[in-house]
């Protein structure tokens, strides 16, 4: 709810309340996008394109969604465009989860009892999935957001989250344990 006020404020003419919104979030969305981009020039420089965009869009921001979610989509998309830009990814439109996503998903997250050394490996391995599996597993896991914000940072129905979650920790656990052979 403090984002609310600060974008109230902003949008009312305190315009150095936006830097209280870029504290909140620099960290989060720094940690977030160098999971995707390798290089900290390029997380600082989409990270700079993340808080323009957004204080250019403040007026766009629907009140009654989470501000955590849309300033988080914006970080993905610009991490995508970054990505296609330099040719690092190649984005299919025509996914089959989003296509025919296993319909009333009942998978619910369980950060809470992930353990230290399962995320460390997890970490470890991550390179290893294909970016829609990363991408959903670093959200989860690692941002601690909800299937919710999940499914509105990624534009995809909350059913293709869990789908994805599941598919993702199947994929990273073949992985693990081929690693291990």
């Amino acid at each position: 709810m403090l984002e609310i006020e600060l974008v109230r404020k902003v949008l009312d003419g305190q315009k150095d309340s936006y830097g209280d919104i870029v504290q909140i979030y620099n960290n989060k969305l720094s940690r977030y996008i160098n999971r995707f981009i390798a290089t900290k020039e390029d997380v600082e420089d989409i990270l700079q394109n993340v808080f323009i965009k957004a204080y250019q869009n403040l007026n766009s921001f629907d009140k009654d969604q989470s501000f955590n979610s849309w300033i988080y989509r914006i970080a993905h998309n610009e991490s995508v465009n970054y990505l296609k830009k330099h040719k690092k990814i190649g984005i299919s439109f025509f996914e089959l989860d989003i296509i025919s996503p296993q319909l009333f998903s009942k998978e619910k997250s369980d950060s809470h009892t992930l353990t230290q050394e399962l995320k460390k490996e997890m970490e470890l391995n991550l390179d290893k999935l294909g970016a829609k599996y990363k991408e959903i597993l670093i959200l989860n896991y690692f941002e601690d957001l909800s299937y919710e914000e999940i499914s509105e940072i990624l534009k995809i129905p909350i059913s293709t989250v869990g789908t994805r979650i599941r598919r993702a920790k199947e994929k990273l656990k073949d992985i693990i344990n081929k690693s291990e052979k």
